[in-house]
């Protein structure tokens, strides 16, 4: 029985890739209430990435990417993994947890700048933010054809990034819009 479900699963690799708008949202907040949101940082550029998709049933599989998306002065690797569930024939639906990794956050870091004493006193704000964050993306995606598929994806982060001082009274938390293609070999 194992051999059989395991001959039943299909599995196809690809390239991906597309638009993207990233923003850093900053809130200060006292109690669990938000006093401020401090200026965001929203910037568009692109996507470039590899896609693996598993088969587990007719209307069920498992897509999991590595994606590096640069928006001016935002500039990351993600990887999702993704439940991509058929809705209609051609049309599904996708979800699921997501790990980003900053290599870039200059834009967030200039906002920062801007409070006083946020980094400690030592004015090194690389030392209070985080590169890594844990994200949750939904989406669709339409298959054109036997290889190409159009998707529209969001992705909100789950963690907080920075981890000075005011840790308790200051978010700042990504998010992202993806317009793009993927083409499976």
């Amino acid at each position: 029985m194992l051999s059989c479900g395991l001959s039943a699963q299909t599995v196809k690799l690809g390239v991906t890739g597309g638009l993207l708008n990233a923003n850093a949202n900053t809130d200060f907040s006292v109690v669990g209430v938000t006093i401020e949101e401090l200026d965001d940082v929203n910037n568009y550029g692109f996507y470039l990435g590899v896609v693996g998709d598993v088969g587990i049933s007719d209307y069920f599989r498992v897509q999991a990417e590595l994606n590096y998306g640069n928006a001016a002065d935002l500039a990351f690797f993600y990887f999702p993994i993704q439940a991509k569930y058929e809705v209609f024939p051609r049309l599904y639906a996708i979800a699921g947890p997501q790990i980003s990794f900053s290599s870039n956050a200059k834009g967030i870091k200039e906002v920062l700048g801007d409070i006083a004493d946020v980094a400690g006193g030592s004015g090194n704000l690389d030392s209070v933010l985080r590169t890594t964050g844990i994200d949750f993306c939904l989406g669709a995606g339409f298959e054109i054809t036997r290889s190409i598929s159009a998707q529209i994806r969001y992705s909100f982060e789950l963690t907080n990034r920075y981890d000075g001082p005011l840790k308790d009274s200051l978010k700042v938390r990504t998010s992202t819009l993806s317009i793009g293609a993927v083409y499976f070999l």
